[in-house]
C-alpha cells in the first residue's frame, strides 16, 4: 500500500465526505483518529495518517490539514446548497467563513471526487478568484 493505491487516497476522500455530511447535520466538531497505526493484522496503512514504515504522511493527513486551514477556526460558517450535474462523480459543499474585519467573509467549496480515477470538474458561476488547496 502506498500513496498511488486507491485505498490510500480513498481514505482521505471518505474523511472529507464525512466531514461535509456531518457539517450539514450541524455537528460542531469533527476529529480524525489515528495519527499512526500499527502493522497488519491489527491495523492497515489507510487507517493511519502517517505511513509507519516511511514516515510519509497520507492523504488523510493532507485532507485534515486542508480542512483545519480553511474551516478549522471558531469563526461562524454558513453552508450553502451546491449541486452537481452528476452527483455520482463528486460531492460539493459551498460555505463562507465569517471574517472579523468584514461581514462577507471568505467563500469556499469542499469538492470530493467520488470516483477511483481523476475527474474533470467545471464550476459554474465563478467570475474570478484563486483556487487553493
Amino acid at each position: 500500500m502506498n500513496k498511488r493505491t486507491l485505498g490510500w487516497n480513498a481514505a482521505g476522500a471518505v474523511f472529507a465526505y464525512g466531514f461535509g455530511q456531518l457539517a450539514t447535520l450541524d455537528y460542531s466538531f469533527v476529529g480524525l483518529d489515528q495519527l499512526l497505526g500499527g502493522t497488519w493484522p491489527d491495523n492497515e496503512a489507510p487507517a493511519g495518517s502517517m505511513d509507519w514504515q516511511t514516515g510519509e504522511v497520507t492523504a488523510k493527513y493532507w485532507v485534515l490539514k486542508l480542512l483545519a486551514g480553511s474551516v478549522g477556526s471558531k469563526a461562524r460558517k454558513t453552508l450553502f446548497n451546491a449541486t452537481s450535474s452528476n452527483p455520482s462523480l463528486a460531492y460539493a459543499l459551498a460555505y463562507t467563513v465569517a471574517s472579523a474585519s468584514h461581514g462577507n467573509g471568505t467563500r469556499g467549496l469542499l469538492l470530493v471526487n467520488k470516483q477511483p480515477k481523476p475527474v474533470t470538474m467545471r464550476i459554474a458561476g465563478v467570475a474570478a478568484g484563486v483556487a487553493t488547496w
